[in-house]
């Protein structure tokens, strides 16, 4: 479940980054972990219960977490020119 937000939501779009969007509140986290909870999938009922208490905490303690990790962009998609010199003879690939 970690790995899915973990991985699934990207932070440029999480926190307004370049999209413009405002950045994402507690509650969303809340909501998109509750869509993808799945009860019953767990072999033990006591286990699920367990989880589930810790679901609260869990989730502050990644929301506290995350945003700490994000690094701040200063340039995005600046033109630039690169120039690459080949020995004479060697064919240069291009790919687009």
């Amino acid at each position: 479940m970690v790995s899915r937000f973990g991985n699934g939501w990207a932070f440029p779009d999480r926190f307004g980054g370049a999209s413009g969007d405002p950045p994402p509140k507690r509650a969303d986290l809340d909501r998109l972990f509750e869509a993808e909870w799945k009860t019953g999938e767990f072999e033990e009922k006591t286990s699920e219960q367990n989880y589930r208490r810790r679901v609260a905490t869990l989730l502050d303690n990644f929301w506290d977490g995350e945003p700490g990790l994000v690094g701040q962009a200063e340039h995005e998609q600046m033109p630039f020119e690169l120039i690459l010199e080949m020995p004479a003879g060697q064919p240069v690939i291009s790919t687009p």
